[in-house]
Protein backbone atom coordinates (compact mmCIF):
# COMPACT_ATOMS: atom_id res chain seq x y z
CA UNK A 1 0.00 0.00 0.00
CA UNK A 2 1.41 3.44 -1.04
CA UNK A 3 1.18 6.10 1.63
CA UNK A 4 -0.48 9.44 1.02
CA UNK A 5 2.75 11.15 2.06
CA UNK A 6 4.67 9.34 -0.68
CA UNK A 7 2.03 10.31 -3.27
CA UNK A 8 2.28 13.97 -2.22
CA UNK A 9 6.08 13.80 -2.36
CA UNK A 10 6.00 12.36 -5.90
CA UNK A 11 3.49 14.99 -7.03
CA UNK A 12 5.65 17.74 -5.55
CA UNK A 13 8.73 16.49 -7.40
CA UNK A 14 6.70 16.23 -10.64
CA UNK A 15 5.42 19.79 -10.19
CA UNK A 16 8.92 21.16 -9.57
CA UNK A 17 10.30 19.36 -12.64
CA UNK A 18 7.43 20.56 -14.80
CA UNK A 19 7.83 24.14 -13.56
CA UNK A 20 11.58 24.04 -14.26
CA UNK A 21 11.06 22.80 -17.82
CA UNK A 22 8.32 25.38 -18.43
CA UNK A 23 10.54 28.11 -17.04
CA UNK A 24 13.31 27.14 -19.45
CA UNK A 25 10.96 27.00 -22.43
CA UNK A 26 8.93 30.13 -21.73
CA UNK A 27 11.32 32.44 -19.97
CA UNK A 28 14.78 31.43 -21.17
CA UNK A 29 15.72 29.96 -17.81
CA UNK A 30 13.77 32.60 -15.82
CA UNK A 31 16.79 34.92 -15.79
CA UNK A 32 15.49 38.51 -15.87
CA UNK A 33 16.65 40.56 -18.86
CA UNK A 34 18.79 43.64 -18.19
CA UNK A 35 17.37 46.89 -19.62
CA UNK A 36 19.64 48.68 -22.08
CA UNK A 37 21.73 51.31 -20.28
CA UNK A 38 23.32 53.78 -22.73
CA UNK A 39 26.93 54.73 -22.22
CA UNK A 40 26.86 58.53 -22.48
CA UNK A 41 30.67 58.65 -22.57
CA UNK A 42 30.58 56.86 -25.94
CA UNK A 43 33.09 58.47 -28.34
CA UNK A 44 32.16 56.59 -31.51
CA UNK A 45 29.36 57.64 -33.89
CA UNK A 46 26.43 55.36 -34.70
CA UNK A 47 26.47 52.94 -37.61
CA UNK A 48 24.06 53.11 -40.53
CA UNK A 49 23.64 49.47 -41.49
CA UNK A 50 21.08 50.13 -44.24
CA UNK A 51 19.99 53.22 -46.16
CA UNK A 52 17.88 52.25 -49.16
CA UNK A 53 15.82 54.37 -51.53
CA UNK A 54 13.31 52.58 -53.75
CA UNK A 55 11.23 54.09 -56.57
CA UNK A 56 7.86 52.37 -56.59
CA UNK A 57 4.61 52.51 -58.57
CA UNK A 58 1.31 50.68 -58.65
CA UNK A 59 -0.82 48.96 -56.02
CA UNK A 60 0.52 46.64 -54.78
CA UNK A 61 3.74 48.56 -55.37
CA UNK A 62 6.41 47.29 -57.72
CA UNK A 63 10.00 48.50 -57.47
CA UNK A 64 11.33 50.38 -60.51
CA UNK A 65 14.79 50.98 -59.07
CA UNK A 66 16.68 50.93 -55.80
CA UNK A 67 19.69 52.86 -54.56
CA UNK A 68 21.94 52.20 -51.55
CA UNK A 69 23.25 55.31 -49.81
CA UNK A 70 25.85 53.97 -47.37
CA UNK A 71 29.09 55.66 -48.39
CA UNK A 72 27.71 56.44 -51.85
CA UNK A 73 25.54 58.91 -53.72
CA UNK A 74 23.00 58.12 -56.44
CA UNK A 75 20.73 60.02 -58.82
CA UNK A 76 17.73 59.52 -61.08
CA UNK A 77 16.21 61.92 -63.62
CA UNK A 78 12.87 62.13 -65.41
CA UNK A 79 10.83 60.24 -62.81
CA UNK A 80 7.18 59.98 -63.89
CA UNK A 81 4.23 61.26 -61.88
CA UNK A 82 2.73 58.54 -59.72
CA UNK A 83 6.12 57.13 -58.76
CA UNK A 84 6.70 57.31 -55.01
CA UNK A 85 9.90 57.23 -53.00
CA UNK A 86 10.31 54.58 -50.31
CA UNK A 87 12.99 55.17 -47.68
CA UNK A 88 14.32 52.33 -45.50
CA UNK A 89 16.92 53.13 -42.84
CA UNK A 90 18.48 50.98 -40.10
CA UNK A 91 20.90 52.43 -37.53
CA UNK A 92 22.74 50.67 -34.71
CA UNK A 93 24.87 51.63 -31.71
CA UNK A 94 25.47 49.01 -28.98
CA UNK A 95 27.27 51.50 -26.71
CA UNK A 96 25.07 54.58 -26.34
CA UNK A 97 22.09 53.50 -28.43
CA UNK A 98 20.15 55.24 -31.20
CA UNK A 99 17.98 58.21 -30.27
CA UNK A 100 16.73 59.13 -33.72
CA UNK A 101 16.90 59.04 -37.50
CA UNK A 102 15.79 61.99 -39.58
CA UNK A 103 15.89 63.32 -43.12
CA UNK A 104 18.17 66.29 -43.71
CA UNK A 105 16.43 69.45 -44.88
CA UNK A 106 16.20 73.21 -44.58
CA UNK A 107 17.31 73.38 -40.94
CA UNK A 108 20.59 71.57 -41.55
CA UNK A 109 23.84 73.43 -42.14
CA UNK A 110 25.80 74.02 -44.22
CA UNK A 111 23.32 73.91 -47.10
CA UNK A 112 20.11 74.80 -45.18
CA UNK A 113 18.16 73.78 -48.27
CA UNK A 114 14.66 72.34 -48.61
CA UNK A 115 14.81 68.77 -49.87
CA UNK A 116 12.05 69.24 -52.50
CA UNK A 117 11.73 72.29 -54.77
CA UNK A 118 9.72 73.21 -57.87
CA UNK A 119 8.29 76.04 -59.96
CA UNK A 120 4.60 76.36 -60.71
CA UNK A 121 2.86 77.16 -64.00
CA UNK A 122 -0.14 79.05 -62.66
CA UNK A 123 -3.84 78.59 -63.42
CA UNK A 124 -5.38 79.94 -65.65
CA UNK A 125 -2.30 81.39 -67.37
CA UNK A 126 0.46 78.76 -67.34
CA UNK A 127 2.82 81.18 -69.05
CA UNK A 128 2.96 82.93 -65.65
CA UNK A 129 5.32 80.97 -63.45
CA UNK A 130 6.04 81.41 -59.79
CA UNK A 131 9.43 81.57 -58.19
CA UNK A 132 10.99 78.44 -56.75
CA UNK A 133 8.86 76.99 -53.99
CA UNK A 134 9.67 74.08 -51.73
CA UNK A 135 9.09 71.89 -48.71
CA UNK A 136 10.81 69.21 -46.70
CA UNK A 137 9.74 65.60 -47.31
CA UNK A 138 10.13 62.77 -44.79
CA UNK A 139 9.60 65.03 -41.79
CA UNK A 140 8.50 63.58 -38.46
CA UNK A 141 10.08 60.15 -38.85
CA UNK A 142 9.26 57.74 -35.98
CA UNK A 143 11.70 58.00 -33.06
CA UNK A 144 12.32 55.67 -30.11
CA UNK A 145 10.98 56.71 -26.70
CA UNK A 146 14.45 56.03 -25.27
CA UNK A 147 17.88 55.15 -26.65
CA UNK A 148 17.85 51.69 -28.16
CA UNK A 149 20.60 49.49 -29.61
CA UNK A 150 18.96 49.42 -33.06
CA UNK A 151 16.28 51.53 -34.72
CA UNK A 152 14.72 51.43 -38.18
CA UNK A 153 12.29 53.44 -40.29
CA UNK A 154 10.38 52.42 -43.41
CA UNK A 155 8.35 55.25 -44.95
CA UNK A 156 6.98 56.33 -48.33
CA UNK A 157 6.58 59.84 -49.79
CA UNK A 158 4.92 60.99 -53.02
CA UNK A 159 6.55 64.27 -54.09
CA UNK A 160 3.98 65.13 -56.78
CA UNK A 161 1.03 64.48 -54.47
CA UNK A 162 2.76 66.51 -51.76
CA UNK A 163 3.02 69.49 -54.13
CA UNK A 164 -0.42 69.32 -55.76
CA UNK A 165 -2.57 67.75 -53.04
CA UNK A 166 -5.04 69.56 -50.80
CA UNK A 167 -2.94 68.69 -47.73
CA UNK A 168 -0.37 71.22 -48.94
CA UNK A 169 -2.44 74.39 -48.81
CA UNK A 170 0.58 76.61 -48.11
CA UNK A 171 2.45 75.61 -51.29
CA UNK A 172 -0.42 74.31 -53.41
CA UNK A 173 0.32 74.12 -57.14
CA UNK A 174 -2.79 72.84 -58.90
CA UNK A 175 -2.34 70.72 -62.04
CA UNK A 176 -4.86 71.09 -64.89
CA UNK A 177 -5.42 70.26 -68.53
CA UNK A 178 -4.56 73.84 -69.50
CA UNK A 179 -0.91 73.25 -68.66
CA UNK A 180 -0.88 74.52 -65.10
CA UNK A 181 1.06 72.56 -62.50
CA UNK A 182 4.54 72.05 -61.07
CA UNK A 183 7.63 71.85 -63.23
CA UNK A 184 11.40 71.92 -62.69
CA UNK A 185 10.76 69.50 -59.81
CA UNK A 186 13.86 68.27 -58.02
CA UNK A 187 14.99 67.10 -54.63
CA UNK A 188 17.34 65.01 -52.56
CA UNK A 189 17.16 62.34 -49.86
CA UNK A 190 19.86 62.22 -47.19
CA UNK A 191 19.49 60.96 -43.62
CA UNK A 192 21.32 61.39 -40.34
CA UNK A 193 21.37 59.04 -37.34
CA UNK A 194 22.06 60.27 -33.80
CA UNK A 195 23.26 58.19 -30.84
CA UNK A 196 22.79 58.62 -27.10
CA UNK A 197 26.03 60.59 -26.81
CA UNK A 198 24.85 63.11 -29.43
CA UNK A 199 27.21 61.86 -32.16
CA UNK A 200 25.91 61.52 -35.70
CA UNK A 201 26.45 59.64 -38.95
CA UNK A 202 25.17 60.91 -42.30
CA UNK A 203 24.28 58.87 -45.36
CA UNK A 204 25.07 59.57 -48.97
CA UNK A 205 22.60 61.57 -51.07
CA UNK A 206 19.95 60.49 -53.56
CA UNK A 207 19.44 63.34 -56.06
CA UNK A 208 16.34 63.19 -58.23
CA UNK A 209 14.08 65.13 -60.55
CA UNK A 210 10.59 64.45 -61.86
CA UNK A 211 9.19 64.98 -65.35
CA UNK A 212 7.23 68.24 -65.65
CA UNK A 213 3.57 68.09 -64.69
CA UNK A 214 2.84 71.66 -65.73
CA UNK A 215 3.64 72.97 -69.20
CA UNK A 216 4.80 76.57 -69.00
CA UNK A 217 4.09 78.31 -72.35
Amino acid sequence: MVSIGRILHVHKKTFVAAFSIGCLLLFGGCTPTTPFSPDLTDTTPPELTEVLVELQSGNPPSTLGDFGLIGADANQSGIASGVVIRLVVVARDPESGITGIRAIGVNDAPANRLNLTWKCALEPNPEITGLFDGMDLFTGLPTPSAATVSWSVDVVADPIAAITGPQNMTNLCVASATGAGPWDISGYVRVIATNGAGLTTTSGSFLYDYANVGNPQ
